[in-house]
């Protein structure tokens, strides 16, 4: 699972740790299959650029899973997963 939070919502907020006090600071989540193999974390502050000479957008944050496949010939179960937010 990917679950991407507010940080000032997750250090101020409440600290019982109840279902609803722990998903308070969550924004948005990716959930992966019982079958993914791993991920890999992608850089954030990537320059775009097509939009270098833009005023605003310049830079990107983004978040990449991509999944390994280990077995010869690809031959495991395909990856998939869905997003909530």
């Amino acid at each position: 699972m990917l679950q991407i939070v507010d940080a000032k919502r997750l250090l101020n907020g409440p600290k019982e740790p109840t279902v609803e006090n722990l998903l308070y600071p969550q924004v948005g989540r990716l959930d992966l299959q019982p079958t993914n193999g791993g991920t890999h974390a992608a850089p954030d502050g990537m320059p775009l650029p097509e939009f270098a000479k833009d005023t605003q957008g310049a830079v990107g944050d983004f978040v990449m899973i991509i999944n390994e496949q280990i077995a010869n010939e690809c031959r495991e179960t395909r990856q998939r997963c869905g997003l909530r937010t």
